[in-house]
């Protein structure tokens, strides 16, 4: 709250699910055999703090500590886990890294695979398809016949079940091929995800990738 908490302003806060005076931390966690463990957490220090040195000194914070934006903590903490000895099946994050091309170049660069959640609005390519097209229209022009139904987990109220597209795309900001997988619930809410595995990689496991972003928390 107030003004001098380190790193405060009025931001989105995902807790609040709006812009709020709050304090931001990008933080990790490892996903494993049903359980979830905490790997990393910074703090994020707007542009109003890193540029204030006053400010971060009445605060304590060393002026060593330079702005970086969220997606570079991420790939940082990445690396950390990696360098730690973990071996890593796949990246998930919600759609504020996901749409990020430069996170995911980062990623790929260390050799990672990945599924990510990305806004409907991101443009692809279609391999022998003349133009681009977002995913929205993608799977908006998809034949009914090609969607196919999924249960990827078990809820309190009954199994979790879906239809789901896949697409071998390519991103406009990026190279090479990927997967986009769309979601449709049975209430017609749309979901999107970008996938970077094998060409090969079954749909049911695609869904079963794209779907840990979901249940993360």
């Amino acid at each position: 709250q107030g003004t001098q908490s380190p790193g405060v302003q009025r931001q989105y806060c995902g807790a609040l699910g709006k812009i709020g005076n709050c304090q931001v931390a990008v933080s990790s966690a490892l996903i494993a055999d049903g359980r979830t463990w905490p790997l990393a957490f910074d703090l994020y220090l707007p542009t109003s703090w890193t540029g204030d040195p006053a400010r971060c000194a009445a605060a304590g914070i060393p002026p060593t500590v330079r702005f970086r934006e969220k997606w570079r903590i991420a790939l940082a903490q990445v690396r950390t886990v990696l360098q730690a000895g973990f071996t890593l099946t796949g990246v998930v994050v919600d759609a504020d890294y996901g749409t990020n091309a430069a996170f995911r170049a980062g990623l790929e660069r260390l050799g990672l695979a990945y599924g990510v959640a990305i806004r409907g609005e991101a443009v692809f390519t279609v391999p022998d398809v003349a133009g681009a097209a977002s995913a929205i229209a993608l799977a908006d022009s998809a034949p009914a016949d090609v969607w196919e139904t999924i249960t990827w987990g078990a809820g309190t109220a009954g199994p979790l079940t879906a239809q789901f597209l896949a697409l071998r795309v390519r991103p406009t900001a990026g190279r090479g091929d990927r997967w986009l997988l769309c979601e449709r619930s049975a209430t017609d809410v749309r979901k999107y995800y970008l996938l970077h595995l094998p060409a090969t990689t079954p749909l049911v496991d695609l869904v079963a990738l794209a779907r840990t972003v979901r249940s993360r928390w």
